[in-house]
């Protein structure tokens, strides 16, 4: 089960969510998280990588017809770099 914490503007109340396959991750056990500038929250799992926007997830996966598509769906790490997760 995944925890996500968010603090209210101008309070010092802190706001728990759980969050789990029943609200669309693709897997239960979380390997990485990162925030991207945007808001994101972008999740890897053994079984693919989620963007999260706080409302719903967006799962992507490995696909050898797609050059473009992950290379692996086992998401270990996960980085910041300009111009992509920054």
């Amino acid at each position: 089960m995944l925890v996500f914490i968010a603090r209210a503007q101008y309070s010092n109340q802190v706001h728990f969510r759980n969050i789990s396959v029943q609200d669309g991750l693709s897997f239960p056990a979380i390997n990485c998280i990162i925030q991207d500038q945007r808001g994101f929250m972008w999740v890897g799992t053994g079984v693919g990588l989620n963007k999260y926007d706080s409302q719903n997830f967006k799962a992507y996966y490995a696909n050898p017809q797609d050059p473009h598509s992950l290379s692996n769906d086992n998401i270990l790490c996960l980085s910041k770099i300009p111009g992509i997760i920054s």
